[in-house]
């Protein structure tokens, strides 16, 4: 039996994918929701016509490094804005 409590994923908010905490014979795991990354990420979804759909996650570390580079550019334009704010 597999239950799945879905949050708010920040890094993908932007792209509708949540994360979700499954457990699953008595085993935790926390993992993407392969039918909603596939809407974004096909590529990243093995999706067989019968059987669970797997996520490639190894293809999500490219994704991921980039969205930090985004994130990291947005902090610095924030700091820089209140050092500004901060000498008048």
């Amino acid at each position: 039996m597999i239950f799945a409590k879905t949050m708010r994923s920040p890094i993908f908010d932007r792209w509708l994918v949540r994360v979700a905490l499954m457990t699953k014979e008595g085993e935790n795991q926390i993992g993407f929701l392969a039918q909603e990354l596939i809407k974004v990420f096909p590529e990243m979804v093995d999706a067989p016509e019968e059987g669970y759909m797997a996520v490639n996650y190894g293809m999500l570390i490219p994704v991921l490094l980039e969205a930090i580079k985004e994130q990291q550019a947005l902090i610095l334009e924030l700091q820089g804005k209140v050092e500004a704010l901060e000498a008048k």
